[in-house]
C-alpha cells in the first residue's frame, strides 16, 4: 500500500465497524469532476454514480465496503444528501514506458479505463474523446505529483487530437482497510511577533525537515484545508492576504516575515509542514493576531529614552474603542412580515452600532463560541451547513431568510455581531418549524433599482415579466477591485414564497469604445434568491461558489435622495433595454421624476464584465444627456462590505433619445449610435 493511501488514515477518522463489515470515515471532499469527488489531503479520487452533489472542502461520511471495498459505499454530504460510491482510486507505483487504455471521458481533464479500472488526470485537457489511448509515464513511481507532469496522454484511433500532458494515474483501491498512517512533521512553539500595522514575524519550529507553508486571511473567514494552505489560497479557495513558503530543519524554529496586511484588522495564520516524501503535518498550526492602526513598521529595537515627569494638573485623554455590540432580541415567525413556515424562516434584529451579523442553524442545543459563529464553524470546529452573513446598521432592524430547513424539526439559531474593533456579541434562539404549511407565493416587487442604504456603491436591477418570473442584475466589483455584473433568471418558488435562480457571469464581449461582438463565455458563478416583504423591500442571498453565503436587506432606490417618485408623464418604460442584433450587453433605465438612473452592462478592454453608471436630471422625458461614471475596491461576491471609490468620474458623455415607451437610441461616448428597444423575458 503506497504512502499516500497511507496517509488517509491521517484525515479519515475510523468512527465504527459494522460487524467488520462497513468502514466508516469523516472527511473533507471536493468535487473534482462529474460524479468523481477528491478527498482532502490523500489524493484519493471516490467515483460515484448519478450525484451531482456540490461540495467544496465539506466535511461528508464515507461508509466503504470491506467485503468488496473497491466497488460499494457511499457518501453523506453534510447537507443531508447522499451518494453512491462505486469505486475509490490513489495514486499508484507504476513502471515507465507505454500503457495501452480504452479511455472515456468523464470532464476536468479526467478520464476512466472501467476494463483496467484506472483514472488518468490530464489538467487543463479537455479533449472530449472516447476510444483507445496511451499513457506514457517518463518515470517510474507514484504517478502523481502534485498537479506536475508525469508524462503524457496520446490519443488515437485515427482522431487527430494533440497529446495532453499526464498528471496522474489512479488505480481501483480498497480503503475499507486502513493501515496506520505515516505522520509529516508535528509543529510546535507558533507565535506572531513584531506585529504593526501591515504585518508581523511569523516563528514556528517542526520537528521534522521538510517545507513549511503558511497562509494570512481575516480571522472570520472559513477554515482552509491543507491543500488550501499549501497552494496558497484562502478559505474560500482565492488568494489569501499574504502567503508563502519556507525551508525548515528538524528541531530548528524558522521566522517568516508578513507583510501586505491591513491596519486594525484581525487575521489568522495557517501553517502546513510537509516531509520530502509528501506528507503532511496532522493539523494545520493557527495563530490569531490584530494588527494595529498606522503605517509605520516597528523598531526592533526600541532606544530608551527618558521617563517623563507626570504633570499632575493634566489629564492625559484615554484610548476608546467601540464597545460590544449590544443586540436586541433575535426575534423569528412573530410579525407578520417575519414568518414561519415549514421549511423556511425569517429572523429579524438590531444592533446599537454599526457592525457584520453572522448566523448559523446549529444541531441540537449545542451552542459554539461567538468567535466560532463568525468563523462559520459549528462546536465541532466543521462548517455549518446552513449560515449566513450581512452587514448591520446601527439601530435599525434587519431581517435574513433561511431556507432548506425541515418539517416539524427544532433548531438552535446563534447570531453573532461584530464591530469594527474587533468586539463581539451574540445571541441565540430556538424554534421550531410547523409540519406542513400550504405554498404560498411571494410577492411580487415592483420593477426598478435596489440597494442597501448601508451598502452604498452597489446595486441590484429587478424586473418581473408575465409569468411571475424576475430578471436580476447586480452590479459589484471583482478581487481586483475592478467593477463586474452577475445576472439571474430567477423562478417563482411557492414552496419558500420567494424567488431562486442561478448567478451568471459573462465574458468577451464588447468594450464601452469598441464594435459590438457577443459574448464568448458564460459561468455559473453561484446560486441567488429573493425573499420579497413587500413590494418595495426584499431580502437577498448571494452564495459564491465556494464562498460565504450572504444575506442583505434592499429596498427601491431613490434616485435624486429623497423619496422614490413616479417618473414624469411620457417616459421611457423602466427596466431592462437592448438591441436586440448585439446580445450580450444591455442598459437597464429608469426615471424617477425628472432624473434618470442609467447603468450600461458592457466588457473592458480584456473581455472581463463591466458596468458603468450615469445619474443626472434629464433634459425632457425623452431626452438625457449625462456622464459616465466608473467606480472601483467596493464589495465583491461574498466578501464583507467595503466603501467603492470613484475610478472615472466621466468616462465620456452618453446621449439616450426616446421615440416612444418602449424604443429609442443610444448614442456612447465614442459615437457610436446603437438603436434600443425595452428587453422581455
Amino acid at each position: 500500500m503506497n504512502r499516500r493511501l497511507l496517509g488517509l488514515a491521517a484525515v479519515l477518522l475510523l468512527i465504527s465497524t459494522w460487524a467488520s463489515a462497513v468502514a466508516t470515515y469523516q472527511a473533507a471532499v471536493t468535487l473534482r469532476a462529474s460524479n468523481v469527488y477528491a478527498v482532502a489531503d490523500t489524493g484519493i479520487l471516490l467515483l460515484t454514480r448519478n450525484c451531482s452533489t456540490s461540495a467544496y472542502g465539506s466535511y461528508s461520511t464515507i461508509y466503504m465496503d470491506a467485503a468488496s471495498g473497491t466497488q460499494d459505499g457511499q457518501i453523506s454530504f453534510g447537507d443531508g444528501s447522499n451518494c453512491v460510491v462505486s469505486g475509490a482510486y490513489s495514486p499508484q507505483q507504476m513502471p515507465a514506458g507505454n500503457t495501452a487504455v480504452s479511455l472515456a471521458f468523464i470532464s476536468n481533464g479526467l478520464y476512466v479505463d472501467t476494463a483496467q479500472k484506472l483514472i488518468a488526470q490530464a489538467d487543463g485537457c479537455q479533449s472530449a474523446y472516447n476510444g483507445p489511448a496511451t499513457l506514457t509515464l517518463s518515470n517510474s513511481g507514484l504517478s502523481y505529483r502534485d498537479g506536475a507532469q508525469v508524462g503524457s496522454i496520446q490519443f488515437t484511433n485515427g482522431i487527430c487530437f494533440k497529446a495532453c500532458g499526464l498528471t496522474g494515474i489512479y488505480k481501483l483501491t480498497d480503503i475499507a482497510t486502513v493501515a496506520v498512517p505515516l505522520q509529516g512533521p508535528s509543529l510546535s512553539n507558533a507565535t506572531v511577533s513584531q506585529v504593526y500595522a501591515n504585518g508581523g514575524n511569523l516563528t514556528i519550529t517542526a520537528s521534522g525537515a521538510g517545507t513549511g507553508y503558511w497562509m494570512v486571511q481575516p480571522a472570520y473567514f472559513s477554515v482552509p484545508t491543507k491543500p488550501q494552505i499549501v497552494a496558497g489560497k484562502n478559505g474560500y479557495d482565492a488568494t489569501p492576504s499574504a502567503s508563502g513558503s519556507v525551508a525548515m530543519a528538524a528541531g530548528s524554529p524558522v521566522t517568516v516575515a508578513i507583510s501586505g496586511l491591513m491596519p486594525s484588522t484581525n487575521y489568522s495564520v495557517y501553517f502546513v509542514a510537509k516531509s520530502p516524501t509528501g506528507q503532511t503535518s496532522a493539523t494545520p498550526s493557527v495563530v490569531s493576531f490584530s494588527t494595529p492602526s498606522g503605517n509605520a513598521p516597528p523598531i526592533p529595537t526600541p532606544v530608551p529614552t527618558a521617563v517623563p515627569t507626570p504633570n499632575p494638573l493634566v489629564t492625559p485623554t484615554p484610548t476608546t474603542r467601540p464597545p460590544n455590540p449590544s443586540l436586541s432580541n433575535v426575534v423569528i415567525g412573530k410579525t407578520e412580515t417575519i414568518s414561519l413556515r415549514a421549511n423556511r424562516a425569517i429572523l429579524s434584529t438590531s444592533v446599537d452600532q454599526d457592525a457584520e451579523g453572522y448566523w448559523m442553524i446549529v444541531p441540537g442545543d449545542t451552542v459554539p463560541s461567538v468567535s466560532l459563529v463568525v468563523a462559520g464553524l459549528d462546536a465541532t470546529g466543521k462548517p455549518a451547513p446552513i449560515k449566513g452573513y450581512g452587514p448591520l446598521k446601527a439601530n435599525t432592524p434587519i431581517n435574513f431568510a433561511i431556507t432548506d430547513l425541515q418539517p416539524g424539526r427544532s433548531y438552535t439559531l446563534a447570531f453573532a455581531a461584530r464591530n469594527a474593533g474587533g468586539a463581539m456579541a451574540l445571541k441565540t434562539t430556538t424554534f421550531q418549524t410547523p409540519y406542513a404549511s400550504a405554498p404560498q407565493p411571494p410577492i411580487t416587487p415592483d420593477t426598478g433599482w435596489y440597494w442597501n442604504p448601508s451598502e452604498g456603491g452597489r446595486g441590484f436591477s429587478l424586473e418581473a415579466n408575465a409569468s411571475g418570473n424576475i430578471f436580476l442584475a447586480g452590479f459589484m466589483y471583482d478581487a481586483a477591485g475592478s467593477p463586474i455584473w452577475y445576472v439571474s433568471t430567477l423562478s417563482r418558488d411557492d414552496q419558500n414564497s420567494q424567488f431562486a435562480g442561478d448567478l451568471l457571469y459573462y465574458e468577451g464581449g464588447q468594450h464601452l469604445a469598441g464594435s459590438w461582438h457577443s459574448p464568448s463565455n458564460v459561468t455559473k458563478a453561484g446560486k441567488v434568491s429573493l425573499t420579497p416583504t413587500s413590494k418595495t423591500t426584499g431580502t437577498l442571498k448571494l452564495e459564491g461558489n465556494g464562498l460565504l453565503p450572504q444575506v442583505t436587506n434592499i429596498e427601491r432606490f431613490p434616485i435624486n435622495n429623497g423619496a422614490v417618485l413616479a417618473p414624469m408623464p411620457g417616459s421611457p418604460q423602466t427596466g431592462w433595454w437592448w438591441n436586440a442584433g448585439e446580445g450580450g450587453r444591455g442598459y437597464f433605465i429608469e426615471l424617477q421624476d425628472n432624473y434618470a438612473f442609467i447603468a450600461a452592462y458592457m466588457y473592458d478592454t480584456d473581455g472581463k464584465p463591466a458596468w458603468y453608471v450615469s445619474q443626472d436630471r434629464v433634459m425632457s422625458s425623452t431626452l438625457y444627456q449625462g456622464a459616465l461614471a466608473v467606480y472601483g475596491r467596493g464589495q465583491t461576491l461574498g466578501g464583507r462590505y467595503a466603501s467603492p471609490v470613484v475610478m472615472t468620474s466621466n468616462a465620456g458623455n452618453i446621449v439616450l433619445k426616446f421615440f416612444s415607451a418602449t424604443s429609442g437610441q443610444l448614442i456612447l461616448p465614442s459615437g457610436i449610435t446603437v438603436a434600443i428597444e425595452r428587453y422581455t423575458f
